[in-house]
């Protein structure tokens, strides 16, 4: 049994490895991220391991404690998914210039991914770059007209750059 070899290895990187790739093709997802982590916590450095545990990174939590990681990876790699991640770790650690920096790369590459969440309006408006956030205000509230959040976050770039917003709910 692989667990059991494993105790006797528990510092072994390469083996929990092995044991998360098998545990990924089983379905085991939850034992699979537990295992790619440590793989990566014990070989910080090694990019297939934190490549597959990158996978895992969907909330908050994780995407804030593994910005290291994920900066060490977009060195290395190209892939828009893992730009994305970086992005929202930026983002959530509040280095917002860095978070708006990455998504205007992430831009060149795919316009349309500025536009998934709002986060891009709000890390941009928290760089400093006005125009492209007020750009992504008002996509969000002709998305989703009834927020007041969003109307507001618009309304109050709008008034400090004395812009008139191009969209405007009916309720205003």
């Amino acid at each position: 049994n692989l667990k059991n070899v494993s105790l006797k290895k528990a510092g072994s990187a390469d083996l929990w490895y092995k044991i998360a790739l098998s545990e990924q093709k089983l379905n085991m997802d939850e034992e699979a991220e537990k295992h790619f982590e440590k793989a990566t916590r014990l070989k910080p450095d090694k990019y297939e391991y934190a490549r597959a545990y990158a996978e895992y990174l969907d909330s908050k939590e994780k995407l804030k404690r593994n910005l290291p990681m994920l900066t060490m990876l977009v060195q290395k790699s190209v892939a828009i998914s893992l730009q994305q991640k970086l992005a929202v770790s930026y983002f959530y650690n509040k280095k917002y210039d860095k978070a708006a920096a990455n998504w205007q790369k992430i831009e060149k590459k795919k316009p349309k991914l500025l536009k998934r969440n709002i986060v891009t309006a709000i890390a941009f408006a928290k760089a400093g770059k006005s125009q492209k956030a007020l750009e992504l205000y008002e996509y969000w509230l002709q998305k989703d007209p009834h927020s007041i959040s969003t109307l507001e976050a618009l309304m109050d770039l709008s008034q400090k750059l004395k812009y008139q917003p191009k969209y405007q709910p009916k309720y205003i």
